[in-house]
């Protein structure tokens, strides 16, 4: 393979984990949410969470957070004011998301739990 091609695939690569990044986080406007931790262990999961978020104008109607495990569908965990902090028992795997939401369904920011390889 010519360095050439090496490098089309790599920038092509790049650019779709880069797209994958964007689709896993999002935020909308001036709207915050902080998942604590971002990054677990994998031999640490499932894990406890914390989710700290602030929805700024946007959500002055209420908002709702919506929690997923990966491959499947989100659930309402939370239905809020605009700003708060909730905390979640330990069932939070790879690939966990959490969705704020306005009261009306509109995205304002997403947030997904990585793990890392279990140290030998």
């Amino acid at each position: 393979m010519s360095a050439r091609l090496r490098g089309c695939i790599g920038g092509a690569l790049l650019a779709a984990a880069t797209a994958a990044a964007a689709w896993l986080n999002v935020d909308h406007g001036s709207a915050r949410l902080v998942l604590e931790p971002g990054r677990v262990g994998a031999c640490t999961t499932p894990a406890a969470t914390a989710v700290e978020w602030d929805a700024g104008k946007a959500g002055e109607g209420g908002v709702r957070l919506e929690v997923n495990n990966l491959g499947k569908p989100p659930k309402l965990w939370v239905l809020e004011g605009p700003r708060g902090r909730a905390e979640a028992g330990a069932w939070a795997h790879d690939g966990y998301t959490v969705t704020l939401r306005t009261a009306g369904g509109r995205l304002l920011a997403r947030r997904t739990l990585a793990t890392e390889p279990c140290s030998p």
